[in-house]
């Protein structure tokens, strides 16, 4: 057996994949916009990653999963909120004395 045999670490930074990886999902739970910028954030720098080092880090693979949910979840949210907007801009164009009404009470009520 040799043991004049050294390994060197990657070099780079597979935490930060691993972390923009957390951003993108937590983000794209709750705004979708940012919860896309962090997860292609974390793609790109995963597969920079990847092409520089190879993949020898569960950081940068737990990190480039997290990216892909956060970019899954990121434009359903996106997709949501774009649907409810049209649907209340139909609604109060279709009638706009109702929606009045509505917004009025429950304005009324959260006070």
């Amino acid at each position: 057996m040799d043991n004049n045999v050294q390994v060197q670490p990657a070099q780079g930074s597979p935490s930060k994949v691993l972390v923009f990886g957390i951003l993108g999902l937590a983000f794209g739970l709750s705004t979708g916009i940012l919860g896309l910028i962090f997860s292609i954030i974390g793609l790109n720098m995963a597969g920079n990653y990847i092409a520089s080092y190879g993949d020898v880090s569960n950081q940068v693979r737990v990190g480039k999963r997290l990216s892909i949910a956060g970019l899954i979840i990121s434009i359903c949210a996106i997709v949501f909120w774009i649907a409810l907007i049209v649907i209340i801009v139909v609604a109060a164009s279709n009638d706009p004395k109702g929606f009045e009404s509505i917004v009025s009470k429950v304005a009324s009520e959260i006070k």
